[in-house]
């Protein structure tokens, strides 16, 4: 399934400024049954696809991160990462309608949601024995410009 645009939410550029947010390695998607307001800031306040079936609330690792800088002074920095599968097994995955990229935490409370994107326009069901691949946009998932 290819995605549309990735959207950084509001207050994740200020946590990255001020290294609430660690953009090294370990990032995960988490599927999500409605897409969230830009305003999200923490995993908690993210209304998640049940736990079950092949689904964990802690979502799928993403794999090969990497952050691309311009060269040339020009400020740019893309993020990027390989397709993500989610395999429905046991049972099927309900209500699908967005996803969203998280950091790592102990808790709910302790997880920044970085950008969110919506898989499509009404919920659908991931049946058991089907996968899902998440296919990032070739030119990487989002871009944060320095100005």
């Amino acid at each position: 399934m290819a995605v549309g645009t990735w959207k950084v939410v509001n207050k994740a550029v200020k946590k990255i400024g001020n290294s609430t947010i660690n953009i090294s390695a370990g990032k995960r998607i988490v599927l999500l049954k409605t897409y969230p307001a830009l305003t999200v800031s923490l995993l908690g306040s993210l209304t998640q696809v049940s736990e079950a079936n092949g689904y964990s609330s802690s979502g799928k690792a993403l794999t090969t991160e990497a952050w691309t800088v311009s060269s040339g002074g020009a400020g740019t920095y893309k993020f990027d990462a390989d397709d993500t599968v989610f395999t429905a097994t046991g049972g099927n995955i309900t209500s699908i309608k967005a996803a969203a990229i998280v950091t790592s935490g102990a808790s709910a409370g302790a997880i920044h949601v970085l950008a969110v994107v919506s898989l499509t326009s009404t919920a659908f069901t991931l049946n058991s024995g089907s996968t899902m691949t998440i296919q990032q946009p070739a030119a990487g998932l989002f871009v944060l410009y320095n100005l």
